[in-house]
């Protein structure tokens, strides 16, 4: 398979950690992790400042997606595997999340973009969900 952290070692821990320290270095001015019924971190909701406005986001982790892709190259489907490749697919999610957001805020830095402009598909509405959710549902509400 050619998907980038494939055979990622590193904990969600660290990835998490790497992800809270560039939001904090951008000017997050809240963070908060966001759990499923295993106690597994899904996803982190950030503030930020912006023109005076505090405005949240929330970046997910999709595991299960992310699994459902590593499971389809499973030849023999054994329970050990099952949990090992679960774990394999929490921690290449986490890692990909982190060196996404590493890779946006060195555009943002380098005034390649601005903040808005990479998170807005992030940013939440003021029905809870974010504003790509909102236009996956109804993309001509947000159109028109």
């Amino acid at each position: 398979m050619n998907l980038k952290n494939y055979t990622s070692g590193v904990p969600v821990s660290s990835s998490i950690l790497k992800i809270e320290k560039r939001l904090i270095d951008m000017g997050a001015s809240s963070i908060v992790k966001e759990y499923d019924g295993e106690k597994k971190i899904n996803g982190i909701t950030f503030c930020f400042l912006l023109n005076g406005q505090t405005v949240a986001f929330k970046m997910p982790a999709h595991v299960q997606k992310v699994f459902a892709v590593f499971w389809k190259d499973v030849r023999n489907p054994h329970r050990v595997n099952k949990e090992k490749i679960l774990d394999q697919a929490e921690r290449t999610a986490w890692k990909n999340v982190a060196d996404w957001i590493d890779i946006q805020s060195s555009l943002i830095m380098m005034e390649q973009c601005d903040f808005m402009e990479i998170f807005m598909p992030y940013a939440l509405t003021s029905g809870g969900k974010t504003l790509y959710e909102s236009f996956k549902e109804n993309p001509q509400k947000l159109l028109s």
